[in-house]
């Protein structure tokens, strides 16, 4: 083998190997020359030159398909905002201002004086606020009961049990209208008397027995708030007042309450009174009053106080024209010892139950008896036993109706607060009855 080193320039040896390797052209038979190995090298690195590229090869076998999504790109720029849409509907009116810095709930489209903020922060806050107690301490409240009188008009006394029309203006009348379980209580006044003078005034009031109230606690280090409710409603509307005071009426809580045609509810908080005489025994210990007329000389300023005040000024006065009812419904008085400012849900009483609670004070009765006299002026007697027990020893009368025969007068002779003695006088000898003769026993306030 023959052995060539070549040294050259860098630039010479492409050619210069070329030459070397070169094969000369041959006949097929002759053998290869064997040119043996060919070693080249250079002061310098080598720069090889690559060859020709080959041929393609065949294609490789396709890749796994991927169905796993690549990552969010970044998200685009803001585009323009579109066109502004249509004007919607127009909302409610808002609610007027309430008429003055007093405390007023929105009900039945005006407002409604009495809740206390604290109350209505509650309210609001989602919470179940306490009420006053839910005892009504007031007497035939829903005026179910009607003793002396079932229909017509009343001058003066007891329309319905338990409330007294009080007035010094001539004309005032009172009547039950309604019907069962709506029953309401109207005073109006026959006479007109747009000009009232200065001690006029016309108003219900019902008398509170003392124990019925003794727990409120008034006139006592440990007396306790309470709350007024009713419903009323005026043909002459504007304002008119509402007072609670001591049985005497020497002490009063006034507040002026503003009355339209339609009708409102109220609940008004009444704070304790800071003085007064309050009773607690069987005597008048309260009063609930609703005031339809008041002169100059009887109203005052709301709120407690001692001059025997009953209206507030600026009343209207109901006896301005004739036959306009002032009417009162559903009335409550509850003890409100947590000082809630909220009236109990109303509860219609027991009819039943009321009827005795009322006879209490007042109850009627028919009586009827038969003897033989043997001469003229004999006496006979039965013991009329009272329903319930009564406030006191009763004033008892006859009430007149009936009939009788050979009977010259009847006697009714008290005994106790339970019962009573009842006699017939005889005209002359024979049988002498009675039959179904009226009688009453009275010891109201």
């Amino acid at each position: 083998m023959t052995k060539v080193v070549i040294t050259y320039p860098g630039e010479r040896i492409v050619s210069e190997f070329n030459a070397l390797t070169a094969q000369p052209t041959t006949p097929a038979s002759a053998p290869p020359v064997d040119i043996g190995l060919v070693e080249i090298s250079q002061s310098r690195a080598t720069e090889l030159i690559p060859g020709p590229p080959g041929a393609k090869g065949d294609t490789g076998a396709t890749g796994a398909d991927s169905t796993v999504p690549g990552p969010q790109g970044p998200i685009g720029a803001t585009g323009p905002a579109g066109p502004t849409g249509p004007t919607g509907a127009t909302g409610p009116a808002s609610f007027p201002d309430a008429p003055d810095a007093q405390n007023y709930v929105r009900t039945l489209g005006s407002w409604v004086l009495g809740y206390t903020k604290a109350a209505i922060d509650t309210l609001l806050a989602g919470k179940v606020a306490n009420t006053a107690e839910s005892r009504n301490r007031l007497v035939n409240p829903s005026f179910q009961i009607a003793q002396e009188t079932t229909s017509g008009v009343l001058t003066g006394g007891y329309a319905v049990d338990q409330w007294l029309l009080v007035s010094n203006i001539a004309g005032a009348q009172a009547i039950r209208t309604g019907a069962s379980g709506g029953w309401f209580y109207a005073q109006s006044y026959a006479t007109a008397k747009p000009s009232l003078a200065t001690g006029d005034y016309g108003q219900i009031v019902q008398f509170i027995e003392g124990v019925n109230v003794a727990d409120f606690g008034w006139g006592t280090a440990n007396a306790k708030p309470a709350v007024l409710c009713f419903g009323a409603s005026a043909a002459i509307p504007g304002l008119y007042a509402v007072a609670v005071t001591n049985g005497t009426g020497t002490y009063n809580f006034v507040k002026g309450i503003n009355l339209t045609t339609t009708g409102d509810n109220f609940v008004i908080p009444i704070p304790v009174p800071p003085g007064g005489t309050w009773a607690k025994d069987n005597t008048a210990g309260m009063t609930v009053r609703f005031i339809s007329a008041a002169g100059s000389g009887v109203v005052g300023v709301e709120g407690w106080s001692s001059d025997g005040t009953v209206g507030v000024v600026g009343m209207a006065n109901l006896a301005g024209v004739i036959n306009k009812n002032m009417a009162i419904s559903y009335v409550g008085l509850y003890l409100d010892p947590n000082n809630t400012g909220l009236a109990p849900p109303f509860q219609m009483p027991d009819e039943a139950q009321e009827l005795a609670a009322c006879q209490r004070y007042y109850q009627r009765t028919n009586i009827s008896m038969i003897s033989q006299a043997a001469a003229a002026s004999q006496f006979f007697g039965i013991t009329w036993p009272f329903a319930v027990t009564m406030r006191v020893v009763p004033a008892v009368a006859s009430a007149g109706g009936g009939s009788s025969s050979n009977v010259s007068n009847f006697i009714f002779d008290t005994a106790s607060a339970l019962s009573c003695r009842v006699y017939m006088q005889s005209t002359a000898t024979g049988v002498y009855s009675a039959n179904s003769i009226g009688g009453i026993a009275q010891a109201r306030m």
